[in-house]
């Protein structure tokens, strides 16, 4: 169990990781705007998106089941489209939320 979710862990984030890289095309380093002082987790939300779904993912699959019903290659894959999934959730709505907010008022 505990290395399953060691193994979910680390899948949700290369996910994260992968979503970010393939979205943006960069990474980017958690800093403080300076215009706005206003702390900007750069890449870190997808990264942690990524985790979290993941680990979400793995409880509602493995609730009821043995630990041998889930097989090494299935946890893996589970967790990694978890991961690319959860940071391309979370982004879709950033950025969705960004656009209303620029929004004229009028429109």
């Amino acid at each position: 169990m505990v290395m399953d979710l060691i193994t979910v862990l680390i899948f949700g984030l290369i996910g994260g990781f992968v979503h970010n890289v393939l979205y943006t095309k960069s990474f980017d380093l958690p800093h403080t705007d300076p215009g706005t002082k206003k702390f900007m987790w750069g890449s870190l939300d997808d990264i942690i998106a990524g985790i979290v779904a993941a680990i979400i993912t793995y409880l509602e699959t493995t609730v009821g089941t043995t630990a041998a019903s889930v097989s090494g290659t299935q946890l893996i894959l589970i967790a990694l489209t978890a991961g690319i999934g959860g940071s391309a959730v979370i982004s879709a709505y950033q950025k969705n939320t960004t656009l209303q907010a620029v929004k004229p008022a009028g429109e």
